[in-house]
């Protein structure tokens, strides 16, 4: 049965993310593993986001709604399929790429056969998605505090909604059936970040970057946020990872995808927004710096979406009773008077960085990354790594400075999981610092989809923005 279910997931969000694939007219390259990966992290944001907005209409989500969805996206899979050519680019070597995989074979076994184990899936997040199961809403009784207590009621529900629509095509609640969803996300972090370093410093960098990432003990082992485990951070890191990938590749359509990926940002955590909108400003510095496309009119797509997610989740917000949470609005009014707290909130999270048996040495390469990379290879995509580093750590030190929570017990709790969201920049850093993109490379690893015959081949003009913005001086 668990092989079953882990079918239908891999079905249910791939075909769906295809769909969004080719109704957003998209252009993705590279193996199919890591298109497929790009596809099923579509497919999570595409089904929660179209289910979200059912469920805030008022829509019953019964299975037929779950159905609809599906059926909607397979059928639009079918009508608009045709045969493409796809520039694949140098393959990965193979050592790589077994290391990469090794860690998921034990986090499989772990999965089919063991219930989760970790205090906030259990209890907050899989919750949620049992009660939209069975209630079939999104502010029924669970939720408006009725039926039990509903902890952190303000969770943006993106997750659960993927969760939930496991539950209704398995036809069962029992959370090993949605550990699935959690195991596949780690693993498309991982190929993500693999295929945006490929494309900008080679498959040789990408194979081995990525190699790293599952051997983290907090992605690998750790309950609290880690694949194993039902927290959505590792969801949020991935989302991150393909937004960014999107935004440097800036392949055609990347507008309208970033745009969605930045919606689901939104629906994912609370704090989404703020990482949405870091993106969306990066994406929007980009491309004012392009001599191409200085057009404003241009940045819509990327900045429409997520607005309309916001609106979305505070229309569903405002009807659930706020239990169990911190109001930093409040709380940021109190930041001039603790500002003094802010070096030991900083402090906080790189003792939390430099736990070897967390993270090993990763966190001060990624430093010691940074320092070489601004000093001494500042491009255009290794300082809007940085940058996109830096937009999501300090609001999170912030958050630490005016929180009324004990310092100590706080960070003990979050901090590792706030890191684990850097991840995507992080390896990106890191891949600056090693290697050098060249031309030739750059002109190879474009590969992008050919769908019209009658038009210069999209692969070389991808090669040609690619190589511009690689080249750009920041």
């Amino acid at each position: 049965f668990a092989m079953i279910a882990l079918a239908l997931t891999l079905v249910w969000f791939v075909t769906i993310g295809m769909a969004g694939h080719k109704v957003l007219r998209t252009r993705l390259g590279g193996p199919v593993l890591d298109r497929f990966a790009f596809y099923f992290l579509l497919g999570l944001a595409l089904n929660g986001i179209a289910l979200f907005t059912l469920g805030v209409a008022g829509i019953t989500l019964a299975a037929g709604a779950f159905v609809a969805v599906f059926t909607v996206a397979l059928l639009i899979v079918v009508a608009k399929s045709k045969r493409v050519a796809t520039a694949r680019g140098p393959r990965y070597p193979l050592v790589p790429t077994i290391i990469l995989f090794l860690p998921f074979i034990a986090i499989a076994a772990d999965a089919m056969w063991v219930p989760l184990r970790d205090y906030d899936g259990r209890g907050f997040w899989v919750l949620k998605a049992k009660a939209i199961a069975h209630e079939e809403r999104i502010d029924g009784p669970f939720f408006l505090g009725q039926t039990s207590v509903n902890l952190h009621s303000e969770y943006p529900l993106l997750m659960p909604l993927n969760a939930a629509t496991v539950m209704k095509i398995v036809g069962d609640a029992d959370d090993r059936r949605i550990r699935w969803i959690y195991l596949l996300a780690a693993l498309a972090l991982c190929l993500v970040v693999r295929a945006q370093i490929r494309d900008h410093f080679g498959a040789l960098a990408g194979a081995w970057c990525a190699a790293v990432l599952p051997w983290l003990p907090q992605i690998s082992t750790e309950l609290e946020g880690g694949a194993m485990s039902a927290f959505s951070d590792i969801p949020l890191a991935a989302f991150i990872a393909a937004a960014f990938a999107t935004v440097l590749r800036r392949a055609e359509g990347w507008e309208r995808l970033t745009g969605i990926w930045l919606a689901g940002l939104v629906l994912l955590k609370s704090e989404g927004t703020m990482i949405a909108s870091v993106i969306a400003v990066i994406a929007m510095v980009l491309e004012m710096r392009s001599a191409e496309h200085r057009r404003i009119r241009s940045l819509v797509p990327v900045v429409v979406p997520p607005l309309v997610a916001a609106v979305l989740l505070a229309i569903w917000r405002l009807r659930i009773p706020f239990e169990h949470g911190k109001d930093y609005g409040r709380l940021i009014q109190d930041l001039p008077s603790r500002w003094p707290g802010f070096f030991d909130a900083a402090g906080a999270l790189l003792r939390h960085a430099s736990e070897w048996n967390r993270w090993g040495a990763f966190w001060i390469v990624v430093l010691i990354a940074a320092a070489i990379t601004l000093i001494w290879r500042r491009r255009a995509e290794s300082v809007a790594a940085v940058a996109l580093a830096a937009g999501i750590l300090f609001p999170y030190i912030v958050a630490y400075t005016v929180t009324d929570w004990n310092l100590t017990v706080l960070a003990g709790t979050s901090a590792n999981r706030l890191l684990t969201h850097l991840l995507g920049p992080a390896m990106f850093i890191i891949a600056a610092m090693g290697w050098k993109p060249t031309k030739s490379e750059a002109v190879s690893r474009a590969g992008v989809e050919d769908t019209d015959r009658d038009k210069p081949r999209l692969a070389d003009v991808g090669a040609c923005k690619l190589v511009t913005c690689s080249s750009t001086k920041s």
